[in-house]
């Protein structure tokens, strides 16, 4: 990030003037601190989806309640015969 601020600022790295001097590196600094909490953030949101994928995927009832009939592939969410949604297996 320090690398960053560098690049940016680098037109005005042979400054004299002492506000100028100040404006810049308060500038600067805005700029890290609102990089840093942008990547405190991503680095929130990436364990957020860890722990999500962690949780695992639902199991899923083999027959229809209403009417019996067995569900033909893991992916279907409706019976083919009555429309009942298939529901969750609570474990």
């Amino acid at each position: 990030m320090r690398a960053y601020a560098r690049l940016k600022f680098r037109d005005k790295m042979h400054l004299r003037d002492v506000q100028a001097v100040k404006l810049c590196l308060a500038d600067a600094k805005e700029e890290l601190e609102r990089m840093d909490y942008y990547h405190s953030m991503y680095r929130a949101g990436q364990a957020g989806k860890v722990t999500a994928s962690s949780v695992g995927v639902p199991v899923l009832a083999s027959h229809c309640p209403n009417c019996n009939h067995s569900f033909e592939s893991a992916v279907m969410r409706f019976c083919a015969l009555c429309g009942v949604q298939r529901p969750n297996i609570v474990s």
